[in-house]
């Protein structure tokens, strides 16, 4: 289907609702591309609480979240959400406000091409929000079966 037949799809939905879990060998999904799609367009979103998902879905304020394999919990937060569109609506619209405020892609890549342009400004957002040292070359584990011209 092309991006405008999912975006109309988006938009006749009541909810979006994404319940990823993760798998008995350990994979997982990081910030699943379709809850952004959804809060972009407007639909309020219900996703489990694993992995990234709760760095973009905030829980009550930019959708719900629900414990990963808790089919009741997803079944309650879509009544929920149902039963009370102006609490779909708000959250909808804080979802969508959080999109352009903390993911925008341009303003992201704008700050992110100003800390390689000055690498003094990279040092310092370093420090000053704790993030971890960059690996070395010395403590970089390079996965088994990496084809080699990745390297």
């Amino acid at each position: 289907m092309t991006h405008a037949q999912l975006i109309d799809l988006y938009r006749r939905a009541s909810l979006f609702v994404l319940s990823p879990r993760i798998a008995e060998d350990g994979d997982r999904d990081g910030i699943p591309n379709v809850i952004a799609e959804a809060m972009a367009v407007g639909v309020p979103v219900i996703a489990s609480d694993i992995s990234g998902i709760p760095e973009l879905v905030s829980h009550g304020r930019t959708g719900l979240l629900v414990r990963s394999r808790d089919p009741e919990g997803i079944a309650r937060a879509m009544q929920r959400l149902l039963a009370d569109p102006a609490l779909a609506q708000r959250l909808a619209r804080d979802a969508r406000r959080r999109l352009e405020l903390d993911f925008n892609l341009w303003e992201r890549t704008r700050e992110l091409q100003a800390l390689i342009s000055d690498p003094g400004d990279l040092a310092r957002h370093t420090a000053a929000c704790a993030c971890p040292a960059p690996a070395t070359d010395a403590s970089l584990e390079v996965p088994a079966g990496l084809p080699e011209a990745l390297l």
